[in-house]
């Protein structure tokens, strides 16, 4: 109770020495009753829970975890391409009578998020030669020759 009387007494007194210290020019009503707003506002904080300080600072605290959302995204786009390509490469290969046991893309995102291709590496199983190296041109010749397309061992 002494901490809260105190305070209305500061505030009070602060305010008082301010009203007499603004001159009587056609600013002072305004001066005035700006002082008097500034003296029922820190009343109203004594008594408040909180205090405008702390109400202010919690601007500051906001949670930016938003952040974190990007690399996920990229991630998921990366995912999405990649699966993408494979059902395109596998269906082309099906045409072909060549089944593919799996099929991996390796995506890259770069900072201005364009999206590219660096290489496809074909798991094929137990296959002739002849049938492999027709699995790569073909794959070659869907995507590009600038995509490097490998042969995997199935594991």
């Amino acid at each position: 109770m002494r901490e809260i009387l105190f305070s209305i007494s500061v505030c009070a007194i602060i305010t008082a020495v301010f009203k007499i210290l603004v001159p009587e020019n056609q600013n002072g009503k305004q001066v005035r009753i700006l002082l008097s707003c500034f003296f029922i506002v820190s009343v109203m904080n004594i008594f408040g829970e909180r205090s405008i300080s702390d109400e202010f600072l919690d601007i500051f605290t906001v949670d930016t975890a938003y952040t974190d959302f990007t690399d996920d995204y990229e991630k998921q786009v990366a995912k999405e391409a990649a699966d993408s390509l494979s059902r395109r490469i596998e269906a082309e290969l099906i045409k072909e009578n060549i089944r593919p046991e799996k099929i991996y893309v390796n995506v890259n995102i770069s900072e201005n998020s364009s999206i590219s291709f660096n290489e496809i590496r074909l798991v094929l199983g137990e296959t002739a030669e002849e049938t492999a190296e027709r699995a790569v041109e073909i794959t070659k010749k869907y995507t590009g020759n600038e995509i490097e397309v490998y042969l995997e061992e199935p594991q």
